[in-house]
């Protein structure tokens, strides 16, 4: 994202002139004097971006634009501030800037108002900073009220330390509403972190009742690690010899049970020979809402799970840079009748020539041209994935009931005791799963040749 989009426009919105235009407040006019008579104020900035506009098609962009500001003109703490004259809007190409003069709690409940309103939009996903600071209030170039100064740079700067859902606060303004009892048990601090030209700003995440991203912003994880790896061990030399013989000791016993122990089984479990490097898979979800039957806007990506309305459609996106098998086992949830039942999603006849095997680099798309569709039932499923570096004969055999007809249910007695014990036979400590916003994909990596994700699906 360039910087030349941040380039602040004229303010949108309220009375306009016979030409059209937007009457101008009484600042000075641009020229040699206009930097010498700005007026200098402290203004509380709340600003704001959508998390992939670049990649948008233009009219998808517009779209987006069109209904973040519909969001946001709708908003009470929006209306408040343009009533009273205390509020500076400023579009800045993917998204915008509102500067809020007076009270300092306007930008996070102005924020807070407009995540709600998201819920409803999950393809439109925003990231949001605020902070308090100093600004100089100017005219641009066309004698429109701006702003300028520390106070939105470094709004902006907080804001690009999240991903898609988080609403992050500079230390400054999480020190001020800290002090109040409605704010202050749901700012989480996390510490540093390096933004543009090596600046490092403190920074907090809010999030309460559902509003706000939780999980830690991808920035502030790699700078956490970026200040471990610099901190290095650090070791005296009397340690390093007593290591070496500690270590050298251990080789012995190493090397002499290695002898002794029996030839390992072929087959089964998740772990695989010493030195296996790490399995991988990275996954998203594409979804079609629908309304009435028929589809209702357009699809959109998902980097994880979200909680699904029942007539949402969806599919599933898997792509690794390793060769491998996959298998695809819908777990649906339990309810009245008894336990779970299960589906066959992948591999099936038709998909990928039919084949578990995953070329390098190579995005497959299940179920293909279709859709997953959600029972009638709400609860939470699982879509049990199965990472292998060789093929299983026992989920290959079941590749015959992953058809359209029957919708792969596993239906036999027989079988479906067989799939429960598969996933047993591969369960045990979960892989880590490492959501990337940004990248619109979550990464899934595990020891071993085999692993078992479960991707959790609730609905209602």
């Amino acid at each position: 994202m360039s910087e030349g989009n941040r380039s602040p426009t004229p303010e949108p919105g309220g009375p306009q002139s016979a030409d059209g235009r937007e009457p101008t407040a009484p600042l000075p006019p641009p020229g040699e004097d206009a930097e010498r008579d700005a007026a200098l104020d402290v203004a509380h900035v709340l600003f704001m971006d959508i998390v992939g506009y670049s990649k948008l098609l233009f009219d998808e962009q517009t779209e987006h634009l069109g209904r973040l500001q519909k969001i946001v003109r709708a908003t009470e703490e929006f209306g408040r501030g343009q009533s009273g004259g205390d509020l500076i809007c400023l579009p800045t190409g993917d998204g915008m800037a509102l500067v809020f003069f007076g009270d300092p709690e306007s930008p996070l409940r102005c924020a807070v108002e407009i995540a709600g309103a998201l819920k409803d939009y999950p393809g439109l996903r925003l990231r949001m900073g605020i902070h308090s600071g100093p600004v100089y209030r100017i005219a641009d170039i066309n004698a429109n009220r701006n702003v300028a100064g520390g106070g939105i740079n470094v709004a902006q700067r907080v804001m690009d330390c999240g991903d898609a859902g988080h609403i992050l606060l500079s230390k400054r303004m999480a020190d001020d509403l800290g002090q109040l009892t409605r704010w202050a048990g749901h700012l989480h601090d996390l510490g540093e972190v390096p933004v543009k030209h090596g600046v490092m700003v403190h920074v907090f995440n809010y999030y309460a009742d559902g509003l706000g991203n939780a999980e830690t912003p991808a920035k502030v994880t790699a700078a956490a690690g970026a200040r471990k790896r610099k901190k290095g061990p650090s070791v005296s030399a009397a340690a390093v010899v007593l290591l070496l013989v500690i270590a050298g000791g251990l080789l012995g016993l190493v090397a002499w049970s290695m002898l002794r122990r029996p030839p390992a089984a072929e087959g089964g479990g998740r772990a695989g020979p010493a030195g296996t490097p790490a399995r991988t898979l990275d996954y998203w979800i594409t979804v079609q809402k629908y309304r009435d039957g028929k589809p209702f806007e357009k699809p959109f990506r998902l980097s994880g799970e979200i909680n699904f309305e029942k007539d949402y459609r969806i599919r599933l996106n898997f792509v690794s840079a390793l060769p491998g098998y996959l298998y695809l086992i819908n777990e649906g949830p339990a309810g009245a009748e008894g336990p779970a039942g299960y589906n066959i999603l992948f591999p099936t006849p038709t998909a990928n020539g039919g084949s578990s095997a995953l070329t390098p680099n190579r995005p497959v798309q299940i179920p293909g041209q279709s859709w997953l569709v959600f029972d009638g039932e709400k609860g939470t499923e699982s879509i049990w994935v199965v990472w292998s570096a060789r093929s299983i004969a026992e989920l290959e055999g079941l590749k015959a009931l992953a058809n359209p007809e029957h919708k792969g249910a596993v239906e036999d007695p027989t079988q479906i005791s067989a799939v429960r014990e598969l996933l047993a036979k591969y369960s045990g400590p979960e892989p880590t799963a490492v959501k990337k916003p940004a990248e619109e994909l979550t990464t899934v990596s595990g020891a071993g040749d085999v692993l078992l994700y479960p991707i959790r699906l609730a609905h209602h």
